[in-house]
This record gives C-alpha cells, sequence and structure tokens, in this order.
C-alpha cells in the first residue's frame, strides 16, 4: 500500500516536521496489485481531482506489468 505522511508543521524540509499517518492512502483491490508512484493532479477546468499512479494486473512478475492508472478522488476530513 501507499502511505501518507501528515505535516505537523515548522520546515517542510525537515524530516522531522512529518509525520507517517497510520494505514494506507492508497491499497491494491482486485485486479490491482502493488501500487507506487503516485500524483495527485486536477482537470483542466478544476473540478476533478485525479490520481495517478502505477500498478500490476498480476501479483507476481516483479516490476514486469506494471501499467499507469488515473482514478478520480475526493478529499475528506
Amino acid at each position: 500500500c501507499i502511505g501518507l505522511l501528515e505535516h505537523n508543521g515548522g520546515n517542510v524540509l525537515d524530516p522531522a516536521s512529518w509525520e507517517k499517518a497510520p494505514g494506507c492512502a492508497l491499497r491494491g483491490v482486485e485486479g490491482v496489485f502493488d501500487p507506487s508512484a503516485p500524483s495527485a493532479t486536477v482537470s483542466p477546468a478544476g473540478r476533478e481531482a485525479w490520481l495517478i499512479f502505477d500498478a500490476k494486473d498480476s501479483p507476481s512478475g516483479g516490476k514486469d506489468g506494471r501499467k499507469m492508472r488515473a482514478q478520480k478522488f475526493q478529499w475528506d476530513t
């Protein structure tokens, strides 16, 4: 899974200013394995948030079989 870091204040370049949140921000689901390299962006009109990442279609194969994916998402508290 892909974790989530939370800024706890201070200099954003200082590793001590960040804490790893419990759980996963992005986890593989049926047919999607080993998600990695996430990047968030917004649609050209600015009304939708999208997560761009790569993942595999199979749990085997090492780094082979990775594909780029895009998934719309929403922020919550």
